[in-house]
This record gives C-alpha cells, structure tokens and sequence, in this order.
C-alpha cells in the first residue's frame, strides 16, 4: 500500500531556501530534518519528505538533527531504511547524523544508519536495549522473546556499524547489556575488547593491559561524544549547525530546515487520540442503539471510528482491506439488530470483524514476519484491550448517570414521545400491566416505546426484534423496567 500521508505532505510547497547570513541563494542547500523527542508516524514522513526534496534539488548534504529517547522498533527500522545505509544510501545524497544532546535507543540506530556522526560536547549515544512500555511504564521484554529479539537487533546493529565502517563491538553492546567491553593496550595500540575475548588472549599467556571499562556486564553500552570520538565511532565534535557546516567544508551554504506539515500534524494528533475516539466511538454506538431510529449519536460514533481509520490510513498503517474489513463488521452488526435481531451469529461475526480489523489498522503487516512484528501485535492488543475496557466503563456509565441528567436525558435516552411531545414515565401500579397486551409505538430493538391500556411506557423485548405496529405483551415490570415480547 502506498501511504497517503507522503502524497499530502508533498503539496506542502519547500520552504525558503536562505543563506547563514540571510541572503537568498539559488545553489542547492543543505537539508536539516529535525528527529527530536519520541519517534512517531509524523517523523516518519518528515524524514522521507527531506529524502525526496535533497534528492531532488541534488543537495551537498543532509543532515539530520538527532535529540532522541528512542521509539517504537518498527518505526526505527522504517526511519533507519529511508536514510541509509550508510555505505550505499538509495537517494545517493550524503547524509550526516548531528546528535545536539541524545541518540539512545532507536535514535543510535538512526545515526548510524548517516555516513557520518557529528556530536555536540555533551551528546550521548548508545543505550539501546530494547523494551516494551506499557500503562504503568517500561517493563522488561518477556523472557520468552528477549533472547531472540536482543539477538536479531544485536545482527543489525553490527551490520550497520560495519557499513559505516564503525567498530561493530561498540553496536553489538548498545543493544546487548549482557556484552562486557573493555578498552585496553595489545602491542602498543589501543583496542576494544569483549571480556571473552580478552580471557582468551590471558589464557594464551598474551594479556592485555586494560586501560578502561567501557560497559560492565548488565549494562548496555552509553558512549559521551569525547569517549565516541577517541573510539572513531563519530567523525567529530562541533558545537553548533554552524560549526558542523565548516567542518563539513559547507561553511555559508544555504540551509533549509525542514517543519512538520499540517497534514502531518493531523497524523500526530488522531494517532494521540485514537484510544479516545475508540472509546467515543463505542460509547455514541451504544447511546444510538437504544434510542429509536437513527440520530446524533449514531452519526457521531460512525466520525469517531471514522477519524481512527483515517489518521492510522494517513500514516501508511492501515491498508485498503483493513478498513474494508471494520466495515464488513458494520454491516454484520446492522444485519443483527436490524434483518435477524437475536441470532448473535451475526452480531459475534460483525464485533469480531470490527476487533480485528482496527487491530490491523494500527500495524502495517497482517501477519507477523519477525520478532519485531510479535512485539508491535503485542502493544497494539494491548493497547485496543485497555480503550475496550474504558469503553466498558463508559457505557456503563451511560446506562447508569445520564437518565438522570437533567435535559440530557429527554434528548438522548429518552426522546420526545410522538404522541404528547413528552417523555413517557412509567407510574406506580403498572405492576398490574403484566400480561395485557398493547402495541409497538417504535421499533424495539430491543428498547423502544409500547402502548398498553391506553398509557405510553418505555420498553424494551425479551430479546426478539418486535417492529413498529406489531402487538406485543407485557410480561414482567420490575420498578421502571417494563419487559415485553411480540404476539401473533
């Protein structure tokens, strides 16, 4: 599936194109795409946006500013592919990793997927152990997973490190905190060193004199710019994008910064909200189906589930089949309540098309491929169980506060009767109504309104659908809940 979002964010025009000193230039700039806090979808497509534009004006560079904690795995991969990698990058344009305080986590791989590193005096690389957050916060990878999972990102690490011809040890024990690295002097030249390796060479009777730990088992490896620079895995230190542009022999080049788009922003914001509009949409959905025919709720909790879909399709997560497959479920739910009320095979089919097809709008692989889709399936069941349950809570509350709510209950719960204008109130001695008959004033599916002995009262069925017109039979009242089923 091609993402929408890249195509809307492309009408966005570039941005002035302006030198350091403020003249407008027409040689090609330098791009600089800002990766700054936790790595999202609105990243993703700022990132591939800048590729596109540098590619396109055939910039000198492109460089991107790196002040991350790090983000989900799928999404690092996503942004490490577009960049690099560094020995042969697809767009062919030079790319710098500029690291102004933090590159942990995803954010390493990030720079060492650019052809060179650039740091400021106080920037930190590394700390790469991957983890799984949950409600309460970061909680360890489940032990089942973590080995395979640690060793595949501990392959990938290495490989990258390797094509951008970086000491691939100093990769390995930044995803890896069980890799102890020392750094230490074998014939005069400094070396990294993992601790097997250096018990090998003592056993040998040719230790090494160890001049530092770098990284002490359980730890995974965090590298200050100085301690980066003297292993060579950054190119330099600098202290500002002006300094950076000199060292990269680009002093007074025009520079463009690149800002996230409106559409972008859009992304960030419904992807925020999506577990809210997910409990809003379930909510609304329960409101209209217990109130007759088809009204503001019933409108709004279709926008809800509507602008979930939308802004997971902006982002390039959910495919054309997903959102197919959210209204296949729509349409069972309606065949339920509205074609063949109380056979539930149409309402369980339907519930469980919707479930899983908003499951897969939230992650851009059906199956998974890796161990890095189990753990992304893993936080988006989560995620859809927790707004399931909020969901709960709110209709819950719905069924229990809002009749009483002043004004709000005549225009939800209880809409105006059609024959007085009025809401109809059950009184007291309709116990004696149990067993006359009446009729369907609305369709009960399965509340809705009967006439019995010539009094309107709010009912609902022992579970059949009863239309509008039909006859009907009271068999049970218990306080203000009047039951009623259909007759021949």
């Amino acid at each position: 599936m091609i993402p929408l979002l890249p195509f809307l964010a492309g009408l966005v025009p570039p941005p002035l194109q302006v030198q350091e000193g403020g003249e407008p230039s027409s040689s090609p700039p330098v791009y600089v795409v800002p990766i700054e806090g936790v790595l999202d979808s609105t990243m993703l497509s700022l990132i591939r946006r800048g590729v596109a534009w540098a590619a396109e004006s055939k910039a000198p560079v492109l460089v991107f500013e790196i002040n991350t904690d790090g983000g989900e795995l799928e999404l690092m991969w996503e942004i490490a592919r577009a960049i690099g990698p560094p020995n042969e990058p697809p767009h062919g344009v030079p790319t710098v990793a500029f690291i102004t305080y933090h590159a942990l986590s995803a954010g390493s791989l990030i720079a060492l997927s650019c052809q060179k590193i650039y740091a400021t005096e106080t920037a930190i690389i590394g700390a790469a152990t991957p983890v799984q957050v949950g409600p309460t916060g970061i909680l360890p990878l489940h032990e089942g997973v973590r080995p395979k999972l640690v060793s595949a990102l501990r392959a990938d690490f290495r490989s990258w490190a390797e094509a951008g011809g970086r000491n691939p040890r100093l990769a390995e024990a930044m995803v890896d905190a069980e890799v102890e690295l020392l750094e230490a002097e074998v014939e005069g030249e400094r070396r990294v060193l993992t601790r097997e390796e250096y018990d090998v060479r003592a056993s040998r009777g040719a230790p090494a004199r160890v001049l530092k730990t770098l990284c002490a088992k359980g730890e995974p490896l965090s590298l200050t710019a100085r301690e980066a620079l003297r292993l060579d895995f950054i190119s330099g230190i600098v202290s500002d994008r002006s300094e950076l542009l000199q060292a990269l022999g680009l002093a007074g080049a025009p520079v463009v910064e690149l800002q996230a788009s409106w559409s972008e922003g859009l992304v960030r914001f419904l992807r925020m909200v999506g577990p809210l509009l997910f409990i809003a949409g379930c909510v609304l959905a329960y409101m209209e189906m217990k109130i007759p025919g088809f009204g503001a709720p019933g409108i709004l909790a279709l926008v809800s589930f509507g602008l979930l879909l939308f802004g997971n399709y902006l982002a390039g997560l959910a495919d054309v089949y997903d959102l197919l497959l959210v209204l296949a479920g729509f349409g069972f739910l309606a065949v339920e309540l509205f074609v063949l009320p109380g056979s539930l095979l149409f309402g369980i089919l339907g519930a469980l098309c919707v479930v899983a097809g908003l499951l897969l709008s939230f992650q851009n692989f059906t199956l998974p491929r890796h161990q890095f889709d189990w753990v992304v399936m893993r936080e988006n069941t989560g995620t859809l169980a927790l707004s399931l349950v909020g969901a709960g809570f709110g209709i819950w509350g719905v069924a229990r506060f809002l009749p009483y709510v002043p004004f709000l209950n005549r225009l939800v719960l209880l809409p105006p009767s059609p024959r007085t204008g009025e809401a109809a109130v059950l009184e007291t001695g309709a116990v004696g109504l149990v067993g006359a008959a009446g009729l369907a004033v609305t369709d009960l599916r399965p509340a809705g309104k009967v006439e019995v002995s010539g009094r309107l009262l709010d009912a609902q069925t022992t579970g059949d659908f009863v239309g509008r017109g039909a006859r009907i039979r009271v068999v049970e009242v218990s306080g203000n809940r009047v039951l009623v089923e259909g007759i021949a």
